[in-house]
């Protein structure tokens, strides 16, 4: 059994193409993602419904259980549907989380260190006693613009009296919240989102599911004081979870600033604890997992489709035989899975024309006259050459004239049928250089009532075409006269 898992890592490794390090790469990132919103999301019952669905869709594909299949690949659209209206502001947060993804620098200012807590945690314990209260809102990375309204704009620092006057009782923004990024105070004030989680916010008052809501849409962390019950609680990740002491608080704040910010450490241990690498370790173990599984569970079998012949490189003075093939029998040969991927419609054969002569030409089908995925081989061609008889053709001027058929309506006579343009140029083999003139398709003159302009194709000699290589069409100037008695 091990003999037969190195003989597949041999040739998965052996077939392995930039492209496949690439797609690893995507679904990696994209895993990272979605752990990473499924680690936050307040949607987790559904969530939990939809893996579900996922896995028994796969069994049923494994399984081949029919029916089952068929009624969870019918039941599909509504669940990606309801997957969208479920998860709308799941979606947004994610997109707005995307956006504070940085790969050539620039931080968001996160909450600073010892300063900054310590007034924090002195100010909302203080409150607490007085029963004063208060709700304080600490950025993390993540925008959260969008979920704030109002409030009056402010660039302060942190200290015990501004804390007190701002969510003092005759203090006008005290029953808002008060934003802190970085070490600055930047509103008071402001109105946050309201939850809609009864079973988080319970019976509590406005600013509790103001702080949940807030935690919930962004990764910010909240700061609420009960004026009721004289508490401190904090909200993150949509959850409340009640404080007892202030070295619990400053507990909590400093690991959500190290989390947001940081701290550089030669430890491999403590670099391992960090959530987002654990999540990208995740990610990754699966993504190559999944294109490991893929590759095992593609067999190698062969194939044939019909391809084009098409020549490339061929300039407009040669003439390819009407009777040169058009089309080859190819068969392939590698996984199944590159034949899924494969669009049968993109293969075609080419042949390069560029050192054509006159007369007959053969070409040899190889894999180089075919454009396959890496992981696809040509083993078969029918035909394996191809005769091509070619002429080289000369430019030859001659005139254009206008055949017609039927006859005027009775009164009427014709003057002229003029074509525009009167004279062409041809490509014409040697042979065929006597060539003077080149007839219309016939007009019929029973339909002409008065003087008018139609239009019509030329009648080109065998073996030739236009020098221009356009439609060979012309227009044709009929005047017409009441017959003279």
């Amino acid at each position: 059994m091990l003999a037969d898992y190195a003989e597949i890592l041999e040739r998965a490794l052996t077939s392995l193409r930039l492209a496949d390090v690439l797609d690893v790469i995507v679904v990696a990132v994209f895993l990272y993602g979605m752990i990473s919103w499924l680690r936050h999301s307040a949607s987790r019952g559904v969530i939990t419904a939809i893996c579900i669905f996922v896995v028994l869709y796969a069994a049923a594909r494994v399984l081949q259980m029919y029916m089952t299949e068929l009624l969870l690949r019918s039941l599909l659209a509504v669940v990606v549907v309801g997957a969208i209206v479920v998860f709308a502001a799941d979606i947004r947060r994610f997109v707005d989380r995307i956006g504070t993804w940085r790969l050539f620098g620039g931080k968001a200012r996160p909450l600073e260190t010892e300063p900054v807590i310590a007034v924090i945690t002195e100010a909302a314990f203080r409150m607490a006693d007085q029963k004063t209260g208060a709700l304080i809102a600490i950025r993390g990375r993540e925008p959260w613009e969008r979920c704030i309204d109002g409030g009056i704009e402010m660039d302060g620092r942190p200290s015990l009296p501004l804390v007190y006057s701002l969510f003092n009782p005759t203090s006008p923004g005290h029953d808002g919240a008060m934003l802190i990024e970085g070490d600055r105070i930047t509103r008071f004030g402001a109105h946050l989102p309201l939850s809609t989680n009864l079973a988080a916010v319970g019976r509590r008052g406005t600013r509790h599911t103001a702080a949940i809501g807030l935690s919930e849409q962004c990764d910010a962390l909240v700061v609420v004081v009960s004026e009721e019950r004289g508490t401190v609680m904090i909200a993150e990740g949509g959850m409340l979870k009640p404080v007892e002491s202030a070295t619990e608080l400053k507990s909590a704040l400093s690991a959500f600033s190290r989390q947001h910010q940081p701290q550089r450490s030669t430890s491999v241990v403590d670099w391992w604890r960090k959530p987002s690498v654990q999540t990208a370790a995740l990610a990754l173990g699966v993504a190559v997992a999944a294109w490991f599984l893929q590759v095992k569970g593609s067999p190698t079998v062969a194939r044939t489709l019909v391809a084009p012949l098409e020549f490339r490189n061929l300039q407009s003075q040669w003439f390819i035989d009407p009777s040169t093939p058009t089309e080859v029998r190819l068969t392939l040969r590698g996984p199944e899975q590159a034949f899924r991927l494969m669009d049968p419609g993109s293969v075609v054969v080419s042949l390069d024309m560029s050192r054509l002569k006159p007369g007959d030409n053969q070409f040899n089908i190889a894999a180089d006259n075919v454009a396959l995925p890496r992981a696809l081989t040509l083993t078969q061609a029918e035909p394996t050459k191809v005769d091509v008889h070619a002429t080289k053709l000369a430019p030859i001027d001659v005139r254009v004239r206008v055949k017609t058929t039927g006859k005027l309506p009775s009164g009427l006579e014709l003057i002229e049928a003029a074509p525009k343009p009167d004279r062409v140029e041809l490509l014409s083999p040697a042979d065929n250089a006597s060539i003077e003139l080149v007839w219309t398709e016939p007009v019929d003159l029973a339909g002409i009532t008065s003087s008018t302009t139609v239009k019509t194709r030329l009648v080109l000699p065998k073996n030739t075409r236009l020098s221009d290589g356009k439609n060979p069409e012309v227009s044709i100037r009929i005047q017409v006269r009441p017959r003279r008695p």
